[in-house]
């Protein structure tokens, strides 16, 4: 009998040996969300990457004038986008924008359009200068009158309509809506309800929106937006 007892106890013991604690993540492992990632690294483009520490005197004021939600569940989360931006000159700037909790920069609503559905993102940046991306995704959720501009995940060129990106750099507006701009968006994640991701990629050339001077920006990106609770926003 204390022989049988001594064996079950190797028996049980040489299970629990077997078990070891799941591996931590590290940059480069494939991911779906941050939340995968840990708490030192984002899923930028599905991929888990470390977040660089922002230089000395490079405050973010996007968030200058805007107010906290007034309650749990409200604020954006797990929301970011990079971008470069690079100038008819060769000027290039580089931006990385966490948009957690900056619930303002977000229009997620129906407001003179009925039961459809419209989202778009528009941020305000001052640093590595002073520029307003706006990224316009058109109508998600569609309706008789409101035909949806984005159906499911795949490509999407632009057009003279959304989805649509403007970038306000240097006292000047480029927009993908004019008839020369090249390029597009990448949906790889579509979502039109609160709670769900709209992600992906955007990258071409976009032209100022004026005839006179002729001037174009080339611009690439990613992009993860987490929708927010709805509002009436149009």
């Amino acid at each position: 009998m204390r022989h049988l007892v001594f064996v079950m106890a190797l028996v049980f013991t040489g299970c629990g040996a077997d078990e070891s604690p799941p591996a931590e993540p590290k940059a480069g492992d494939t991911c779906s969300n941050s939340a995968e990632c840990g708490e030192l690294m984002k899923c930028i483009g599905q991929v888990c990457q470390e977040q660089e520490p922002v230089a000395d005197g490079a405050s973010d004021t996007a968030s200058d004038g805007l107010q906290e939600p007034d309650g749990p569940g409200l604020a954006a989360q797990d929301s970011y986008y990079t971008l470069t931006v690079t100038m008819m000159d060769g000027t290039q700037y580089e931006v990385e924008r966490d948009l957690e909790g900056k619930e303002t920069v977000f229009s997620f609503g129906s407001s003179h359009i009925g039961t459809a559905v419209a989202f778009s993102v528009e941020d305000t940046i001052s640093f590595p200068t002073f520029m307003i991306v706006t990224m316009d995704f058109g109508k998600v959720v569609g309706s008789i009158d409101w035909p949806r501009h984005i159906f499911e995940t795949g490509d999407y060129p632009f057009t003279d309509g959304a989805p649509s990106l403007e970038v306000q750099v240097m006292g000047l507006s480029f927009a993908s809506t004019r008839a020369e701009s090249t390029g597009g968006y990448v949906i790889e994640e579509f979502g039109n309800q609160t709670g769900q991701v709209m992600s992906g990629t955007i990258s071409g050339r976009i032209w100022h929106d004026k005839d006179d001077p002729i001037q174009y920006l080339d611009v690439e990106g990613v992009f993860h937006f987490t929708l927010p609770a709805k509002g009436k926003n149009s």
